[in-house]
């Protein structure tokens, strides 16, 4: 099944993005993946970011 992944939203509104590293990525770039999805001048969405550092391909299509 293929999902174009979306905004999370909180109780308040308030929208988010997920980010789910996979579980053969190694821990150092689970640490890359999430200090730079974390980072207040991040603008890549969670495809790029697994990309970037390597700890993914990105989604499954």
């Amino acid at each position: 099944m293929s999902r174009t992944p979306g905004p999370v939203i909180s109780g308040s509104s308030q929208q988010g993005a997920l980010l789910v590293v996979p579980p053969d990525a190694t821990p150092d770039a689970a640490r890359a993946a999430m200090a730079q999805a974390v980072r207040a001048d991040n603008i890549s969405d969670a495809e790029q970011i697994l990309i970037d550092t390597g700890s993914g391909r990105g989604p499954v299509r």
